[in-house]
């Protein structure tokens, strides 16, 4: 059996952890960052609690893509943990995981 593909992405912010974290839960924050232009976010739900939804409502030039998921664990500022899925994709679901810390 094949194990999934695992990437790694770090940045450092010029934020306090506190502040990162609470973009990846604010809608407003989200549509800036998130949807990278000519990209654009239509819509966008966050229920940021265990089991609560996260929804991207994309246009991809004039292709309405479904960006959708579930938060698995909250631990602010240091840890989210949610399931991604496109609606592009042919297997869609992935977990992702953000971890935020001081450096």
């Amino acid at each position: 059996m094949t194990s999934p593909p695992v990437v790694r992405v770090q940045r450092v912010m010029p934020a306090r952890p506190e502040e990162v974290f609470d973009e990846w839960l604010d809608p407003e924050a989200l549509a800036d960052w998130m949807c990278p232009r000519p990209v654009r976010c239509v819509a966008i739900t966050v229920e940021p609690h265990v089991g609560g939804r996260v929804r991207f409502d994309v246009d991809d030039s004039g292709s309405l893509v479904l960006i959708t998921g579930q938060f698995l664990d909250i631990d602010r500022p240091r840890l989210l943990r949610f399931t991604w899925s496109h609606s592009g994709w042919t297997d869609p679901t992935v977990t992702s995981i953000v971890s935020v810390g001081s450096v």
